[in-house]
């Protein structure tokens, strides 16, 4: 009856904020039907530490190394965790092993190109209803729902904290939150940041409300429970407690009470001691490490590329991006155009922040500055821990910024509110709220579900269609019925398209990879695709016999490619996890191999003198080639190949080099060499990061046979004689020479 009632008065005096909820937890739950499992951030991770909780009735203890898939954020704080095992209780969850089969061609944390979204491969078993672990997944992704809207609900008291009278602005501010179509999309999956961002939401209200009624023991209390809960929940939450140190600081200031601000954190610090304190304790005896972000880097979490200016700047243009829509795992974004939106909102609305101080400066109107302040110092304060873990990790989404995201959207729409009377702050939030949601409403539908959608089947005229017939069969499993190009020829650096028809002649147990190769005509790879079909949709153990697909594959070529020249597909299909190959055979059963070969297709000639071509030939850590520059590849006998290498110091040399660059034929014989001093100029002058391109000339000889040539390049101590050994990516020592590129010698 006490719920019935609060539901009623919420909904007569806060109509606006009624419907924000209920659609709020729509949309959410839009979001959460159309990602499948595991297609969130760290949602594997997560699921599987919770699952562990519900089985083994106790926390995991991390171990860097292992298959478990809880491993990833098995350092994570447990109150999310230890939360979500309560409704496991009620599903039965032994299949789980079963429904996780990792996509090994999926394309993770990068945007761009063409290749499987999905992180793990799907299948009917998830349809709904659903059932076992699918369930239990959801009813967690519906707990994160939940407290997405108690965030919501909480941005909305935060701004009414602030301005008690403004309803209007306080659902501007609720509606930045709750129609955000990134948390929108993060409520809706098994995510810790969904709770952070409730209880760092939380303490924020209960600060700014002890602010304006007064640091009472009850109060301090209610908020060192908020406050040990959230430092429970995620480390970023550590931060609340200088929060709560300047908010007692402000009080005692005003007060003239040195003694509350000592009573204060004392109470504040003990309550955050009782409650988490347990966690950091056992992480020291097991780990010697209480924040277990040692053991996190143990995990993968490690930074890979130096921590400079430029990076920052980059990442932080992600941080934007996936602060307001980027999908999957980090690898589905939206239309620039959203993106340009969302970049006009906070640059107007941080103009309207300006505006608004400069009218304070000018003694009107007033404002809360104190609360503001505090506001502000929670998303310094978030900004600067994420910039911290970005120098540890390569972490730059900006989900880590939700647990600030009550105020963010609060400055964001007061900012905006600046630019029209107040009378009309209502109507504009009205305004901002129906395009927000649109947005959020169109978003699930044009970027996540086709994303992850399966291909059409095709029907029995379009397989009667098809341009040209193959019907070749690959152990007995599958049928590459025919193929169709959309061009003839294609220049070095361009995509070429091949589209591929596809049947099931048989049930299929195991998920097969296509393979999709470019073979030139030395039978060199020059471009390729593996997928599961379907681009990770559809893998082949989800395929009933007869069920026949179109599918589309894209290829690149270098613009390294040997031009001119001629290429020809190949296609087969291989256990991605043995590499073994399917056998095919022909239409009338004769065996062709592990594969078929079709069509040839022109390269043409590309734009080999236009600039430099980028690769990295690393000689023991000293010196590099960083690109090459060819005149021509396609050349005649009598004439000179002009090769430019740029090189460029690895570090500080202090000794001189000889090059010994050789014209390599199909035979392996040298018809052309040119050895002698690195550069002009002595290398052991050279310092580290110096680039210095040199030309060499290799003159033909007039009866030099045509055939297609390779360059080699070798590096000599000009003191010993001493071959440098080149290194590979990760340092491992590999050859003693370098081919750098291919070019044709044609008859005369």
């Amino acid at each position: 009856m006490n719920k019935r009632l609060f539901l009623t008065r919420l909904a007569r005096e806060h109509p606006f904020l009624s419907a924000i909820l209920a659609l709020f937890v729509l949309l959410a739950s839009l979001y959460s039907v159309v990602t499948p499992v595991y297609e969130a951030p760290d949602e594997i991770g997560h699921f599987t530490y919770i699952k562990y909780i519900a089985d083994h009735r106790a926390l995991p203890v991390f171990e860097p190394v292992g298959e478990d898939p809880w491993i990833p954020e098995g350092r994570q704080l447990p109150l999310y965790y230890l939360l979500g095992a309560l409704p496991l209780s009620l599903v039965d969850t032994s299949d789980a092993d079963q429904l996780l089969h990792f996509n090994p061609h999926a394309i993770v944390g990068t945007f761009g190109g063409v290749g499987n979204r999905n992180w793990v491969v799907h299948t009917r078993e998830e349809a709904f209803p659903y059932h076992s672990t699918v369930l239990a997944i959801h009813l967690v992704r519906f707990l994160s729902i939940l407290m997405g809207a108690a965030t919501v609900l909480i941005a909305y008291s935060i701004a009414l904290e602030i301005f008690p009278s403004r309803k209007g602005l306080a659902s501007g501010a609720a509606l930045l939150v709750a129609f955000n179509p990134q948390f929108l999309f993060i409520s809706g999956a098994v995510n810790n940041d969904n709770l952070a961002a409730l209880l760092s939401s939380a303490a924020l209200l209960a600060l700014l409300a002890t602010l304006r009624k007064g640091a009472t023991t009850p109060r301090l209390i209610c908020l060192g429970i908020i406050l040990g809960l959230a430092a429970l929940t995620k480390l970023n939450a550590l931060g609340l407690l200088p929060l709560g140190l300047l908010a007692l600081l402000i009080m005692s200031t005003r007060q003239r009470s040195p003694t509350l601000l000592v009573r204060g954190m004392a109470i504040l610090l003990l309550l955050v001691l009782l409650i988490a304190g347990w966690w950091y304790v056992r992480n020291w005896a097991l780990y010697r490490d209480p924040m277990s972000l040692y053991i996190h880097q143990e995990a993968g979490a490690r930074r890979e590329n130096p921590f400079t200016l430029p990076s920052v700047i980059g990442q932080a243009k992600a941080i934007k991006k996936s602060y307001w829509a980027t999908f999957g795992w980090f690898n589905i974004q939206a239309d620039p155009i959203l993106y340009h939106f969302f970049d006009c909102l906070t640059f107007l609305g941080g103009l309207g922040l300006i505006l608004a101080a400069i009218r304070v400066l000018r003694g009107r109107p007033f404002l809360p500055l104190a609360k503001l302040s505090l506001l502000l110092t929670w998303i310094v304060i978030m900004a600067l821990e994420l910039l911290g873990w970005m120098w540890q990790a390569s972490a730059y989404q900006g989900r880590l910024l939700f647990p600030a995201t009550s105020a963010i959207s609060f400055f964001l729409f007061f900012g905006l509110s600046q630019f029209t009377p107040r009378r009309y702050t209502t109507l504009l939030a009205g305004l901002l709220g129906g395009l927000m949601l649109l947005i959020a409403i169109i978003t699930p539908f044009r970027y996540i579900a086709p994303a992850y959608a399966k291909p059409p089947l095709i029907s029995a005229d379009e397989i009667a269609s098809i341009p040209h017939r193959l019907d070749v069969t690959f152990g007995g499993q599958m049928r590459l019925l025919g193929y169709a190009i959309d061009q003839p020829s294609v220049k070095p650096g361009n995509k070429v398209a091949v589209t591929l028809y596809w049947q099931s002649v048989a049930k299929m147990d195991k998920d097969y990879t296509i393979f999709v190769h470019l073979l030139d005509e030395l039978e060199t790879v020059v471009a390729q695709v593996n997928t599961f079909p379907g681009l990770g949709s559809f893998p082949t153990r989800d395929w009933e016999r007869g069920e026949s697909i179109a599918e589309r594959y894209i290829l690149r070529l270098p613009g390294t490619v040997l031009s001119p020249n001629s290429a020809q597909f190949e296609v087969g299909l291989f256990d991605p996890f043995t590499s073994d190959r399917l056998p095919a055979y022909g239409p009338d059963g004769h065996f062709m191999g592990d594969n078929v070969r079709f069509y040839h297709i022109e390269i043409e000639e590309g734009p080999v003198g236009q600039g430099p071509i980028g690769v990295f030939v690393n000689f023991e850590n000293t010196l590099s080639i960083a690109a090459y520059q060819l005149e021509r590849w396609v050349v005649s006998p009598g004439t000179t190949i002009h090769l430019t290498l740029h090189w460029q110091a690895l570090t500080d040399v202090d000794e001189d080099y000889l090059v010994s660059i050789r014209l390599l034929g199909s035979d392996g014989a040298p018809r052309a060499q040119v050895e002698g001093q690195l550069t002009a100029s002595p290398a052991s002058l050279w310092t580290q990061g110096q680039a210095v391109p040199a030309t060499y000339d290799l003159p033909l000889s007039l009866d030099t046979p045509p055939d297609i040539y390779e360059i080699e390049v070798r590096l000599q101590r000009a003191a010993t004689g001493e071959t440098l050994t080149i290194l590979d990516a990760e340092g491992q020592p590999q050859d003693d020479r370098a081919f750098i590129s291919r070019l044709r010698i044609e008859a005369p």
